[in-house]
């Protein structure tokens, strides 16, 4: 169910709870804002042509030293960015490194969004006091 913050609030009023903390959220279905993939935060863990993505925090099937090398992820860390295509270090679109042993990365076909994104929030409840 698709539903506004004044919903949302609504039902938290009618299950004797209050907001502590909101946490306002763009998520882009299946597609990104830009060329560049900064904003990306979708699942898509493919390469464009057609392989798995490792996770960015595996090490296997290829080492990298990328946690030293300042990467910035949408998600905030690599953890976070499971094994979907990102674009940590300013390449030229999205991509990962693959499963494959022989190939070490490449980019991911994700498309670019035509005005197609969903507001959704993060809602940290707690009781109220009587």
């Amino acid at each position: 169910m698709m539903c506004c913050r004044n919903d949302i609030e609504r039902i938290v009023r009618t299950h004797f709870l209050q907001v502590c903390d909101w946490q306002d959220i763009e998520y882009i279905a299946g597609c990104s804002q830009t060329p560049s993939g900064h904003d990306y935060l979708g699942h898509i863990a493919v390469t464009e042509s057609g392989r798995e993505c490792q996770a960015w925090s595996a090490q296997s099937p290829h080492s990298h030293d990328s946690p030293n090398w300042g990467w910035t992820y949408s998600d905030g860390s690599a953890e976070a960015a499971r094994n979907y295509c990102r674009n940590p270090d300013n390449e030229a679109t999205l991509w990962c490194y693959t499963m494959d042993p022989s190939v070490r990365w490449e980019y991911c076909d994700v498309p670019i969004c035509e005005g197609q994104s969903f507001k959704y929030y993060i809602v940290t409840c707690c009781h109220k006091q009587m």
